[in-house]
């Protein structure tokens, strides 16, 4: 039987403000020294190989340089599952691709791997299995169907940091797979989000290569960061680290 545990609110540290103030004073509300350390630790506690994580402003952002990164022919189709976030088909689109959607199975709300293969046409490049509520899709049946396709992967994480399908991380099958850290998402780092990719992927589409981004696109990373250390694996130690992507410099002049 498939169980989802709910949770609802975010995770604030007593000295949230503290923290603020002396990446402020320290003028480290852009890219300071703590990313990295979070994108590390982080990094191992997805699961991802290699263990690296690229920290962005948005999880939607995530998405989007991965699709960048590809390179997928303008005008190429890009398989969504029909319930997911909107702003997931729009970034597709903006990214100048045509969204074709997809069912889902009506018993873990995730991409069912029958819809994904009808929905396939010579045009298609591309599919984003959504792990939804914490229930992973059926990757097993899910990578097939790309494979015979000859279809690049990017799986949409961002309500399942910490889940695994056959007790593999999610994020680990396909070619790519994005994070959020927005207040209501396992973890919770008042918002942001990341993403990591596989070892092909990564020497295909990043060695050597600048990634372009559309003007109309935010792209800015703001970030304020935790005087702690990201040293521990655990989700819990990964709670109090505040490094990336957490509120929009507007916000914190009070």
């Amino acid at each position: 039987m498939l169980t989802a545990i709910s949770r609802y609110g975010a995770r604030v540290l007593p000295d949230t403000e503290q923290r603020i103030k002396g990446c402020k004073a320290r003028g480290e509300l852009i890219d300071g020294p703590h990313i990295a350390q979070f994108e590390a630790a982080f990094a191992r506690r997805a699961g991802l190989d290699p263990p690296h994580a690229i920290a962005t402003s948005y999880g939607r952002m995530a998405f989007y340089y991965i699709l960048e990164a590809l390179g997928l022919p303008p005008g190429s189709e890009i398989v969504v599952p029909a319930l997911t976030f909107w702003v997931i088909p729009e970034l597709a689109r903006a990214a100048g691709l045509r969204v074709v959607f997809a069912d889902v199975d009506p018993s873990t709300f995730t991409l069912d791997a029958s819809a994904l293969e009808q929905a396939i046409t010579p045009a298609t490049r591309a599919v984003v299995p959504t792990h939804l509520y914490g229930l992973p899709c059926n990757m097993d049946a899910i990578m097939a169907v790309a494979e015979r396709h000859n279809l690049r992967v990017v799986e949409d994480c961002a309500h399942a940091l910490g889940a695994t399908f056959r007790g593999q991380p999610v994020g680990t099958f396909g070619d790519a797979g994005f994070f959020s850290f927005q207040t209501l998402k396992p973890l919770n780092c008042y918002g942001g989000g990341a993403f990591g990719a596989g070892r092909s992927f990564r020497d295909h589409a990043f060695t050597g290569k600048e990634v372009h981004l559309a003007a109309d696109v935010d792209v800015e990373r703001l970030d304020i960061h935790a005087a702690a250390h990201a040293s521990d694996d655990d989700l819990v130690a990964l709670r109090t680290v505040h490094a990336v992507l957490i509120v929009h410099v507007g916000a914190i002049g009070e």
